[in-house]
């Protein structure tokens, strides 16, 4: 089931970055349809959160998003920048490492993965995924 693509800001302690969710990702292709439902619902009320900057209530819709559906890309992709706000920047390489598994054609999951390795000084990871 394609999910409708998400405006998402991700906010690096260098200066803000906006970046667009613009590809559809795929929901699991076994889920119920009310399983992808609830999970594209969670993950919908995570982004709004984030945007009014409540990072860790988006924190907690993300992963019950992700719980609700463990093949969820953009859910992932999401729960990294909220992770990466809240300045855990292993967790948010984690999941941006999660999404590309999950959907290794999404050009802004490897963006956002690579300027987080910019921001950390892994510049050979950054030019890689850029």
């Amino acid at each position: 089931m394609k999910i409708l693509p998400l405006l998402f800001v991700c906010c690096l302690s260098a200066g803000a970055i906006f970046s667009i969710a613009h590809s559809p990702t795929n929901v699991s292709a076994s889920a119920p349809a009310v399983t992808a439902d609830a999970a594209k619902a969670h993950n919908q009320q995570g982004t709004k959160k984030y945007q009014r900057g409540d990072a860790q209530g988006a924190l907690t819709d993300f992963n019950r998003a992700i719980e609700i559906d463990a093949k969820y890309a953009e859910a992932y992709v999401n729960r990294g920048a909220a992770k990466l706000g809240l300045g855990d920047k292993p967790g948010a390489l984690a999941d941006y490492n999660r999404a590309i598994s999950i959907a290794p054609r999404d050009a802004l999951t490897y963006y956002n993965r690579g300027l987080l390795k910019f921001e950390v000084g892994d510049n050979k990871g950054a030019i890689s995924d850029f």
